[in-house]
């Protein structure tokens, strides 16, 4: 995931086309930035002391094996959900991105 972001904003891993620091160490242990990834902590929700803020996410489907979780977006704003202030043109994702980011790397 870190590979594709870096591949549209080159901040996220700078000077590293392939994002070597978003992956696993030996022995599966998370790199820093993996561990801090809302990715990795909704996958590993519930395993290894790994949590997700119960504030802002419930868990609403999970396969069979574990394969496939589903969370629900808790306390979502009235702002984001006002589909008037959604535009088509590109430009509009640049303007999401720093809350994106904010999201998607801050500790949960």
């Amino acid at each position: 995931m870190a590979r594709i972001g870096n591949s549209v904003y080159d901040d996220i891993c700078p000077g590293d086309p392939t994002c070597s620091q978003f992956g696993f160490e030996g022995g599966g242990k998370p790199t820093p930035m993996m561990a801090k990834s809302m990715l990795y902590k909704m996958h590993q929700d519930g395993k290894n002391g790994v949590r997700v803020d119960p504030a802002l996410f419930k868990l609403a489907y999970e396969s069979r094996y574990g394969k496939v979780r589903i969370f629900k977006v808790l306390k979502v704003s009235k702002k984001s959900k006002d589909v008037r202030l959604r535009s088509s043109s590109s430009s509009s994702s640049f303007r999401v991105r720093p809350l994106l980011m904010s999201l998607v790397c801050a500790p949960f």
